[in-house]
C-alpha cells in the first residue's frame, strides 16, 4: 500500500472492520495502483485492523492436496492445494520462532517504498493444523517436532505464492560482486540494461540494511525472473536482535555506495516524515496484534533517519558528482 494510499485510509476510518476479502495486488502491480493485501490502515491512536486480504482468504480456504519439506536451516514448506495454487510457507516453528513476519514486513514495506516487485507477496495466513500435518503425510515427524500451531489449532504462518521461472545468476560471487560495486561505488556509469541491474542492487543495499536483513548474502537470496531481481528470503530481517558482523557488512556496503535510485530515496524520505508513523506501515497479524515489536520498529526508524542521512551527505559530497543516476 502506497503511504498516501495508507494515510487516506486511515482519515475514512475509525472503527476496526470485521475481517473479510479486500483487493490484492501481485508482484507486478505498480504500487500506486494498489494496496496490500494484508497491510493495515492505521489512526492517530495505532493501527487499525483492516480486512484479509482475497487472495489470503483464498489459500485459507482452498483444501491441502500436499505438503514437502523443502528447507535447509529453516522450516519452509511446499504446499500444494486443491485448486492447483502452489505456495511456500514458512509457520511458526521452534528453529525459527515468528522469523516468518520478516517475510510479511518486508513486503509491506517494499509496497509503501515503491519497489513492491523487488520482494515476493507474502501474506500472514493460518492454516490447519491438522490438515497441514495430514498434507506431509510421510513427513508428519517434521510438524510433530518443529511446527507450532496456536491454541485454535492454526498454524500461522508466512505464505508465499510460488515464484515460477525463478532463476539464481552468481550475483553473490565474483566476478559479479565487484562488477556491480563497481557500479554503486563512482566506478564507469553502466547503460542499458546493466543501468537498471545497478539500480537494482543499489535499492538491495539500502533495503537490507534499513530491514538489517543478516541472510542476504548466505547464498541463493537474490533471484531473477523475466521482470528482473528478486529479494527472495526475507526471514533473515526485522529480528528482534540483530546480527552484530552481519549488520556491520550491511552498513559497509551502504556507506561505499554513492549512487542511488531517484524514485527509491524519493520514498524513503517520504516514508521518514509519514505522520503515522512506520507501524502502521507494517501493521498487524491474522489476531490483530502487531506484526513487529514496537522495539523492532524503533529500530527500523533509527536506520531509516541514518540511510537518509548518508545518502544527503553523499549528496553534497565534492565527489558525488554522479549521484542518483537511476531512476
Amino acid at each position: 500500500m502506497s503511504l498516501a494510499a495508507l494515510a487516506l485510509l486511515a482519515c475514512s476510518r475509525g472503527d476496526a472492520p470485521k475481517a473479510g476479502p479486500g483487493p490484492v495486488p501481485t508482484a507486478a502491480t505498480p504500487v500506486t495502483a494498489t494496496a496490500t493485501a494484508t497491510a493495515p490502515a492505521a489512526s492517530a491512536s495505532g493501527p487499525v485492523v483492516e480486512p484479509a486480504g482475497a487472495e489470503a482468504a483464498v489459500y485459507e480456504k482452498d483444501p491441502l492436496v500436499s505438503a514437502k519439506a523443502i528447507g535447509h536451516t529453516s522450516v519452509v514448506l511446499k504446499l500444494r492445494f486443491k485448486s492447483g495454487k502452489v505456495a511456500a510457507f514458512k509457520p511458526t516453528s521452534r528453529r525459527g520462532g515468528g522469523r516468518y513476519r520478516g517475510e510479511v514486513a518486508a513486503y509491506r514495506l517494499a509496497q509503501a517504498l515503491g519497489i513492491g516487485d523487488r520482494v515476493p507477496p507474502a501474506y500472514v495466513v493460518q492454516l490447519p493444523g491438522s490438515a497441514l500435518r495430514a498434507a506431509l503425510g510421510d513427513g508428519a515427524k517434521l510438524y510433530d517436532d518443529e511446527v507450532l500451531p496456536g491454541k485454535s489449532g492454526n498454524v500461522q504462518g508466512a505464505l508465499i505464492p510460488w515464484v515460477e521461472k525463478l532463476t539464481f545468476p552468481p550475483f553473490e560471487r565474483e566476478p559479479w560482486i565487484h562488477r556491480w560495486k563497481g557500479w554503486l561505488t563512482g566506478g564507469e556509469l553502466p547503460k542499458g540494461a546493466d543501468a537498471a541491474l545497478a539500480g537494482a542492487f543499489s535499492i538491495l543495499v539500502m533495503f537490507d540494511y534499513l530491514t538489517a536483513n543478516f541472510d542476504r548474502f548466505s547464498g541463493g537470496n537474490i533471484g531473477q525472473t523475466d521482470q528482473g531481481i528478486l529479494f527472495i528470503d526475507n526471514d533473515g530481517a526485522f529480528l528482534p536482535a540483530l546480527h552484530p558482523e552481519a549488520q556491520k557488512k550491511n552498513e559497509e556496503r551502504l556507506l561505499a555506495t554513492r549512487r542511488f535510485s531517484r524514485s527509491f530515496v524519493a520514498h524513503l524520505r517520504e516514508l521518514r516524515d509519514f505522520p503515522l508513523g512506520l507501524s502502521a506501515v507494517f501493521g498487524v497479524d491474522r489476531e490483530g496484534a502487531p506484526l513487529l515489536a514496537a522495539s523492532v520498529v524503533e529500530g527500523v526508524k533509527t536506520r531509516l533517519d541514518k540511510l537518509v542521512a548518508h545518502v544527503e551527505a553523499t549528496h553534497t559530497a565534492a565527489d558525488s558528482v554522479d549521484v542518483e543516476p537511476f531512476e
